[in-house]
């Protein structure tokens, strides 16, 4: 399964197929075989299937290698990464249920047995049951601690999909900001991973930022203070929090809402915020603790060196 896992990154003409033959000769090797590194390869099939677009299969495969609903023949040690697995497969199945279920029984494992990279995955699982019940400030605040754990455990393809999901979370909320520094990163990484296919995934939504990015802004006449205290007023923070917040005066703060609402025609903060969820504004400066910081020099893990390359790439998990 190494083999098909390398091939797959890599999506080179041709790769996707002999990543797929690869892992079908892996499966009947292990035949029937009920050891660790048989389930393991069981394991990692289900997820190339889920990653070529069956995601019901998918969940169906691995459940089946784990033994059921408790993943009876993984260690805590394994289940976390699985769990995460099985929480993506249900989201993209639209199993709301399901993916809180995976993501609990992920954190129950990492608190049995904590380990660098294996919260990553249970707190990527956590982020997935955020998403699916719209709450994309929690979730974009587990890709943030998911990101730092698979970057301190040198996990690279896994940070750099965690980027790649948290700019996926914001663009399908219709959010722009930040999002293309963690493009950024993500590209980073999946140039040190040597994965076209990452690069692609990056490509894409590139692509996505620059179309919604360029209906972003809909209401030019703000100032970027006004933008803000628009924005953070919208969400039902008071004056006094709103000041605390950027550091502002209460009185400074009423001044600029009166200028909101005359230049947007509004006269209270229920229409405001009608007027702000009818126009797609980006995050701005006073709210950047609810958004993932790009990643900085400490967090991109160092490229392979010439001599060996970076089995941490693709090592099995």
């Amino acid at each position: 399964m190494v083999r098909a896992e390398i091939l797959f990154w890599r999506d080179g003409p041709g790769d996707l197929e002999e990543a797929q033959a690869s892992a079908t000769r892996a499966l009947a090797v292990c035949g029937d075989t009920p050891t660790a590194w048989a389930v393991t390869v069981r394991c990692f099939h289900a997820e190339l299937v889920l990653r070529t677009g069956d995601p019901a299969r998918a969940r169906w495969l691995l459940l089946e290698a784990a033994g059921g609903a408790e993943l009876p023949h993984l260690t805590a040690w394994r289940k976390p990464r699985w769990c995460d697995t099985l929480a993506q497969a249900s989201l993209a199945s639209g199993d709301r249920a399901a993916v809180a279920r995976w993501a609990e029984l992920a954190e129950r494992s990492v608190e049995q047995l904590p380990s660098p990279g294996r919260k990553g995955f249970s707190l990527r699982a956590r982020m997935r049951a955020h998403a699916t019940h719209g709450e994309i400030e929690a979730a974009l605040q587990k890709a943030v601690e998911a990101f730092s754990d698979f970057s301190l455990s040198g996990e690279r393809i896994e940070a750099c999909a965690t980027l790649l999901a948290a700019a996926e979370l914001s663009l399908n909320a219709g959010r722009t900001h930040g999002v293309a520094d963690w493009l950024d990163g993500a590209a980073v990484l999946a140039d040190q991973c040597r994965s076209a296919r990452l690069l692609g995934d990056v490509s894409r939504r590139r692509s996505r930022l620059a179309d919604l990015s360029a209906t972003t802004d809909a209401l030019p006449s703000l100032t970027a203070r006004e933008r803000e205290i628009a924005e953070l007023a919208s969400t039902g923070m008071t004056n006094a929090g709103i000041a605390t917040t950027l550091f502002l005066s209460v009185r400074t703060v009423e001044t600029h809402l009166r200028q909101v609402y005359r230049k947007l025609g509004v006269s209270n903060r229920a229409a405001l915020t009608r007027r702000m969820l009818d126009n797609t504004v980006p995050r701005t400066a006073g709210t950047d603790r609810d958004v993932v910081p790009p990643p900085t020099d400490r967090d991109v893990v160092p490229p392979p060196t010439a001599a060996g390359g970076d089995s941490r790439a693709t090592r099995a998990t």
